[in-house]
């Protein structure tokens, strides 16, 4: 619960919407073999839980977590099952008259089955106990609609949540014209990105930046303006004129190569990575001045672990600082740094951080 406990302190921190997915729900019965109470008040018990750590941490009293309120669903990847209290009543509303009573009744699997219409072969009747029930709970539940129907309930849209995270992130002010263009989420304003994470190439030598669109329409082959972590009106050393290069949206595994990108969107960029250690903020070289940083990310966790690293031969020190370079950009939480005496360390949040 501790790791929860942080992710949920994190997220209402910056203010973000929180829903809750019980995964391997099939565990309460295949496994503990719960009665059906005790499995309700099992999972209610944790849903109090969660709903006890966001009212330690925020002060809305509007942020809370119920099934009644559909930001809470139930899933199983095992046996193909993902639903909301709505996404299942919808599937009953569907199947039965709206007039019917629903009851416990002690029939054969055939019988009940074809109530739910469910029909299966006389080969799919036959199979063992755990493939016919993955096999039964695919075809009642389809596709996993009760996911995507809460995110697209509870959690908002681009330009809903982008005035909270101007509020909440952006250094400068959220009454210029700036300021305004990002709480619209306009895609014809100044352009403006905000980085947050560095994803290496297959062959470890690029990185591409993956940043969140606020405002104006990025394009591939422009020229952008980076600003790093200490850029300041006063100070504007830590900046750097780029080049993109290709832009992508990522898909899960896969990349959507696009010409322009507008706001309200992640998107991928190469070409920009060289002055950037863990965040930054993009803009254009030109027109827009007045741009301030966003602040850098927080983390709810302390480095704990130290260790000091050397080359076996040498020679290879310049090899192995530019993998400590490399190790800064693609983790947010390490940091790397050279002691007084020239020792080079690695400073980490715990012990699974390391297998990396």
């Amino acid at each position: 619960m501790l790791n929860t406990e942080r992710l949920i302190k994190h997220a209402v921190q910056e203010r973000l919407t929180v829903t809750v997915c019980f995964n391997k729900i099939d565990q309460l019965i295949l496994e503990l073999k719960l009665p059906p109470t005790d499995a309700y008040y099992k999972l209610r018990h944790i849903v109090d839980e969660v709903n006890g750590l966001i009212s330690m941490y925020s002060t809305d009293e509007n942020l809370i977590l119920s099934q009644l309120l559909g930001n809470v669903c139930f899933s199983s990847s095992q046996y193909s099952i993902c639903f909301t209290l709505g996404s299942f009543v919808k599937i009953y509303a569907d199947t039965f008259d709206p007039c019917t009573v629903i009851g416990d009744v002690d029939t054969s699997l055939p019988r009940t089955l074809d109530e739910l219409g469910i029909h299966l072969t006389k080969e799919e009747l036959k199979l063992n106990i755990r493939p016919l029930l993955r096999l039964v709970c695919k075809k009642f539940f389809g596709e996993f609609t009760g996911f995507v129907d809460m995110c697209v309930q509870h959690i908002p849209s681009p330009k809903g949540s982008t005035k909270p995270k101007i509020e909440h992130t952006y250094t400068g002010s959220e009454d210029s014209d700036l300021g305004e263009a990002m709480s619209d989420c306009d895609p014809d304003g100044p352009l403006m990105c905000h980085t947050t994470k560095m994803y290496s190439t297959d062959e470890g030598v690029q990185f591409h930046a993956f940043r969140r669109v606020l405002s104006g329409t990025i394009h591939a082959g422009q020229p952008l303006k980076v600003l790093g972590e200490n850029y300041t009106l006063e100070d504007e050393e830590d900046s750097q004129i780029c080049g993109v290069g290709r832009l992508w949206i990522s898909v899960g595994r896969y990349y959507i190569v696009f010409n322009r990108v507008p706001a309200g969107n992640w998107v991928l960029i190469e070409g920009v990575d060289q002055p950037i250690v863990k965040t930054a903020t993009i803009t254009e070289p030109r027109g827009n001045e007045e741009a301030q940083i966003f602040r850098p990310l927080k983390f709810n966790t302390t480095s704990v672990i130290k260790i000091a690293v050397e080359p076996v031969n040498p020679s290879e020190l310049p090899k192995m600082l530019d993998g400590l370079q490399k190790v800064n950009k693609s983790y947010p939480s390490f940091t790397t740094k050279v002691e007084e005496f020239g020792e080079h360390v690695i400073l980490g949040t715990g012990s699974s951080t390391w297998t990396v």
